[in-house]
């Protein structure tokens, strides 16, 4: 099997990206029969923007640009999940570790495992601001 040489600026650009092309290839395999990666690509499109935007958020809150958002069980539900996601990944990263050999995908779920952790931690432990 030949092996892929992907440009090293394409393997960053989707490193990057990853969260965003696993949802794209989740609605891909839902809804198209037989699809190709084009699909994916197609679908993971309109996640990116979101995806930073999302985290664009976060780095406002923690730089104090933006007040915090106020508390609520809805909010401690999607963090506590944001959490369990995390610590999936992190834990599937663990499992699968190969020795002597670190894969790409490796590193990215790593990456994107603890970036989640750190996002969702924070978030919980952030004061909420003060009212009146």
């Amino acid at each position: 099997m030949p092996k892929a040489n992907l440009p090293r600026v394409w393997k960053i650009a989707i490193a990057l990206n990853v969260p965003a092309a696993l949802v794209g290839a989740a609605i891909a395999a839902i809804t198209v029969k037989q699809g190709s990666e084009a699909y994916v690509l197609l679908f993971a499109t309109p996640f990116v923007p979101v995806l930073w935007y999302l985290i664009g958020r976060w780095l406002d809150y923690e730089f104090r640009f933006l007040l915090p958002p106020r508390k609520s069980a809805i909010r401690f539900m999607v963090y506590a999940l944001g959490i369990l996601i995390a610590l999936f990944g992190v834990f599937s990263v663990v499992v699968s570790f190969p020795h002597g050999h670190i894969s790409s995908a490796l590193i990215m779920t790593a990456f994107w495992s603890f970036l989640l952790l750190l996002m969702c931690v924070t978030a919980l432990i952030r004061p909420s601001p003060r009212t009146g």
